[in-house]
């Protein structure tokens, strides 16, 4: 039994199984010795030894069997001080080996031998009961055995000491019966810790192939990212290269009217104008923002240089550009000049302004519109009125929402957004204010910079 358990363990662990072989060895030769045997077939040459051989057999098995649970147990790290302990048993252990041929006879030298050897055993169960605390594997099986083969030998040390109480035979039965039981619960706590180690290989191995799958389907989700990506990309070349071509093509026919007004631009000074903003929201509109993502001077297109400049230049611009538009209309449009100055980016603002004379025009179905500015306090508010037919006020949110019209309107529902959008990316506040068959106010409000006319406070005096 004990060589089945010591070729198991060996499969657990080559260490342990030495430590085991060696003291279940050493166990069967201590019983062999015991019977009378050993000197029969052992050592019959060597009488003087056989004196001294129980001696010598008894603390050899104890001193293997504490260095075995030890091992087992794993007494160094989870034990130290016991550990230590059974460092320092097994020296003395080894001690009294040393000791037995020159002593044996002493009295002394009997008891001492006795007493390391009861404490010995004490030892075994000691630490077999901190393995099963930590809950070992097959520790209370180490306990059984232990426990068994120390009771045995407390029984002989107690039957030495009380000399005549009862037969000697009786410790040899005792000793026998020990280690047969100690063999029996060593051979069942092997079994269960090889079980327990093979269920934990097992659940490794689960592990490491879960582990294995989630890095499979990573993998596939990083592939299928990368894919998307470089769709992404091409898709983004694309519409660059799009962009590229219309910016191209839009400028062929502005150079063509540019040609068939050269020597006539005072007679055209609105179009002159007109093809000049044109050429400026081109080259920002297209050409800047064209640029792809992604490095360098790829970065999301940004708002233009902010300047500290006058409002009269994009009013008398308004103006030029939209008066024509209005005479032909019959809308009564009226621009009030103002020298006030502001620090903003001038065609941002020109856009922005530029969108909302122009929804005036085409989709308020007002007669009168006036554009302005208005002081208030350190601000500045550029504002549009028209006496058209206004907005509810659900339609007023609605229609600062990209791609949304109003009710009545045939325009692309982006011009109001654009003018939100640029607004923010110049630091102005942009509202509307309208009611229905009352008229619209859209407003800009820009900080005030240092320089300003006196002039421009006429605005809330001249809507009707």
């Amino acid at each position: 039994m004990g060589l089945i358990s010591t070729v198991y363990l060996y499969s657990l662990d080559g260490q342990r199984a030495f430590a085991y072989g060696g003291y279940m060895l050493c166990s069967v030769v201590f019983l062999v010795h015991m019977d009378g045997f050993a000197f029969q077939f052992l050592w019959p040459g060597l009488p003087g030894f056989n004196q001294v051989a129980l001696a010598i057999l008894s603390a050899l098995s104890v001193a293997l069997g504490i260095n075995f649970i030890a091992q087992i147990t794993d007494a160094r790290q989870h034990a130290r001080r016991m550990h230590q302990l059974a460092i320092v048993t097994m020296a003395l252990l080894l001690a009294t080996i040393i000791l037995a041929v020159p002593l044996i006879s002493t009295l002394i030298y009997k008891n001492t031998t006795l007493l390391i050897v009861g404490f010995a055993t004490l030892l075994q169960v000691a630490l077999a009961l901190s393995a099963v605390r930590r809950k070992m594997p097959g520790a209370i099986f180490l306990v059984i055995g232990f426990g068994a083969l120390a009771l045995s030998f407390l029984f002989g040390i107690f039957g030495y000491f009380s000399e005549g109480l009862f037969a000697q035979e009786l410790v040899g039965i005792a000793l026998r019966t020990g280690f047969l039981a100690e063999a029996l619960a060593f051979s069942t706590a092997i079994a269960l810790r090889i079980t327990a180690a093979r269920r934990e290989r097992d659940r490794y191995l689960r592990e490491q192939l879960r582990l294995s799958e989630e890095r499979l389907h990573l993998s596939e989700a990083l592939r299928r990212a990368e894919d998307d990506r470089q769709r992404t990309a091409a898709a983004m070349q694309r519409s660059h290269d799009a962009l590229e071509t219309t910016a191209h093509d839009i400028r062929q026919p502005l150079v063509v009217l540019r040609m068939a007004l050269a020597g006539k631009e005072d007679q055209h000074p609105g179009l002159r104008d007109s093809l000049n903003y044109l050429d400026d929201i081109l080259r920002t509109g297209l050409e800047v923002s064209a640029r792809p993502l992604g490095s360098g001077d790829n970065d999301p297109p940004q708002a233009g240089a902010q300047e500290h400049f006058s409002l009269d230049i994009i009013l008398q611009n308004l103006q030029a550009m939209f008066a024509t538009e209005a005479a032909r209309q019959k809308i009564a449009l009226r621009v009030v000049p103002s020298g006030t100055y502001i620090h903003a980016d001038p065609l941002s603002v020109m856009r922005s302004l530029g969108n909302l004379v122009s929804n005036a025009l085409q989709h308020s179905g007002a007669q009168h519109i006036l554009v302005g500015c208005r002081r208030n306090g350190q601000t500045i508010a550029v504002e549009v009125h028209d006496d058209g037919s206004g907005m509810s006020r659900t339609d007023r949110a609605r229609v600062l929402e990209r791609g949304v019209r109003g009710q009545q309107s045939a325009g692309s529902g982006l011009g109001l957004a654009i003018v939100a959008e640029l607004a923010e990316q110049n630091g102005a506040v942009f509202d509307l204010q309208s009611h229905p068959g009352r008229g619209t106010i859209a407003r800009l409000s820009f900080p005030r910079a240092q320089q300003a006319s006196t002039g421009s406070d006429r605005l809330h005096r001249e809507i009707p």
